[in-house]
């Protein structure tokens, strides 16, 4: 499908191409067109630079990215990616990447991995440690927690950048909205989650009946779920912003 879709955006490439007698009679060259990308080239010649022996930017902005953009997928909502301004004569290359971009990508990636790690602590290992006696029941949840804490605490921190640049490179507010519910982990963790967590890490692991611990650790679980939820909030996010 991926290949019929190609094969199609580059037939769409070459027909956008055919018409466009203003950028063909710029010195604009094609270069390439693919799936989401087309790269475009331009001779920046005398009658294009400013009095700084610069690239115009009328040139360079307003008339390459728009070519580069239809040549490559024909959809508003992507890129133009230029380098610095060149100085006459020299070569001036355009590229229009896709809207979904890597930034973008990583962002569904990692609030992905973020929030199926929490969903298996609620609808798995938290169950399976609740079947355990008390004093085991404690030993679990430390040694899980102490390993978890900085598998999730690193995705969301992860996730909240990549969703930050994805934000700015896209120049879509989505994307900031998935950053900000993977950081508010952080917060949430901190003023809702940790008492508990300081609660459960100064018992002492008895070896009979425990039943504060229980207590300590179904709250815990049920906090957890927030987690959870805001996981899942950031995924629905990033997935509705590459829609």
């Amino acid at each position: 499908m991926r290949r019929d879709a190609t094969g199609l955006a580059r037939q769409s490439g070459q027909a956008l191409w055919a018409g466009d007698k203003a950028s063909q009679g710029l010195g604009m060259e094609v270069r390439k067109v693919g799936l989401g990308r087309g790269k475009l080239a331009m001779t920046l010649t005398e009658g294009m630079v400013n009095a700084h022996r610069l690239g115009h930017g009328g040139f360079i902005f307003t008339l390459i990215a728009p070519c580069a953009r239809g040549g490559g997928c024909g959809d508003r909502r992507v890129q133009g990616a230029f380098t610095h301004a060149p100085r006459q004569p020299a070569r001036k290359l355009a590229v229009a990447g896709a809207y979904r971009m890597l930034a973008a990508q990583l962002t569904t990636v990692v609030a992905a991995l973020f929030t199926g790690a929490a969903i298996y602590i609620n609808v798995a290992e938290q169950p399976a440690r609740l079947a355990l006696a008390d004093g085991p029941m404690l030993s679990e949840w430390r040694e899980s927690y102490r390993r978890a804490t900085i598998m999730q605490a690193g995705l969301a921190l992860l996730g909240g950048a990549l969703g930050c640049l994805a934000a700015y490179q896209a120049t879509d507010w989505r994307w900031l909205l998935a950053a900000l519910l993977l950081m508010s982990n952080w917060p949430y963790t901190l003023i809702c989650i940790k008492p508990s967590n300081d609660a459960l890490n100064r018992r002492a692991i008895a070896g009979g009946n425990d039943g504060d611990a229980r207590r300590l650790i179904v709250r815990w679980g049920r906090l957890h779920a927030g987690r959870s939820v805001l996981g899942t909030a950031a995924v629905l996010v990033a997935i509705w912003a590459q829609s």
